[in-house]
């Protein structure tokens, strides 16, 4: 897996919050990035994974380590002068989010840094949101988001939040619900289920049965606080 890790800040105002007044808060700082967060997850659901990616030099050991402790071998490249990018979410009353990104050693992470070994076998599965699936293609309904990417890679499954997963392959479009839970924070769910998904298509699932591993593996996501498993 090659992508981002993060230094998330996950702030949960108590009340307010209001201006020029300290704000009591539930304040924590997690290890996040989207690519890492998906190898977490992985690593989590059994499947040997490693991880490249690009770290202020500092926090080199740090993110290392966690996500050694789900299994992932982590090829990271220290950045002696940028500063790991770090994100600030702010969760709402109402579980809604405000998202803060300041860009670092991520900004400077290029598919170079991929050494050609790790590349052995590699295959191609596409795991978009919709609203990513709609800046690919240019189209806006979902079942035709997922047939027109399913004419460029052999294994879509097109994420819809809480109305599912459409999953496109050999001409076939099915739409896979969601597990519905009490959810605590949605940071990673996302990628926990690409996890799920990916981890069972590897064990020679079919695509749908991946999608429902997928979803699974969400819900247990949506349930705790932060991007990675517990």
């Amino acid at each position: 897996m090659f992508g981002d890790v993060i230094d998330d800040i996950v702030v949960r105002p108590h009340r307010g919050p209001f201006v020029d007044v300290n704000t009591a808060a539930s304040i924590r700082q997690l290890p996040g990035g989207a690519a890492a967060n998906f190898s977490a997850w992985l690593g989590s659901a059994g499947v040997a994974v490693d991880f490249i990616g690009r770290v202020g030099a500092i926090d080199c050991e740090y993110h290392a380590g966690f996500l050694a402790h789900f299994g992932v071998r982590a090829h990271l490249t220290p950045d002696a002068t940028r500063p790991t990018d770090t994100i600030i979410v702010i969760v709402d009353e109402n579980d809604s989010r405000t998202v803060l990104t300041e860009r670092g050693a991520n900004r400077v992470l290029t598919p170079n840094d991929v050494p050609d070994t790790l590349l052995d076998g590699a295959t191609s599965v596409l795991v978009p949101n919709l609203a990513e699936g709609r800046v690919l293609i240019g189209l806006v309904e979902p079942l035709a988001v997922a047939a027109r990417l399913a004419q460029s890679f052999p294994l879509v499954a097109l994420t819809l939040g809480a109305e599912g997963t459409i999953v496109a392959a050999r001409g076939q479009t099915v739409l896979v619900p969601v597990v519905r839970l009490e959810r605590a924070d949605t940071t990673g769910v996302g990628d926990a289920f690409s996890a799920g998904f990916v981890a069972a298509w590897l064990d020679d699932a079919t695509s749908e049965a991946a999608a429902h591993a997928g979803a699974r593996l969400a819900a247990r996501a949506i349930a705790i606080v932060g991007g990675r498993p517990a």
